[in-house]
């Protein structure tokens, strides 16, 4: 039960993490909620890595290159 609760916690922090990373493409690079998802999924294709990591990068990338930490 425990196992399936964290696994089901990490799928949820992956969505988020796409979630938040369309928002700062759609706002950095003017796009779609679709063109920027589709960024991400090129990305991840082309680095053979999943979109989940891919949209990471990019709010972790973020966050370290805002002043100040806003958004």
């Amino acid at each position: 039960m425990h196992r399936r609760l964290r696994k089901v916690e990490v799928k949820l922090l992956g969505v988020r993490h796409i979630t938040d990373a369309k928002a700062i493409l759609m706002k950095a690079h003017n796009l779609s909620e679709t063109e920027a998802y589709e960024l991400i999924r090129e990305r991840a294709m082309s680095t053979r890595s999943t979109s989940e990591e891919v949209a990471k990068a990019i709010v972790e990338a973020h966050e370290l290159l805002s002043i100040g930490g806003q958004r």
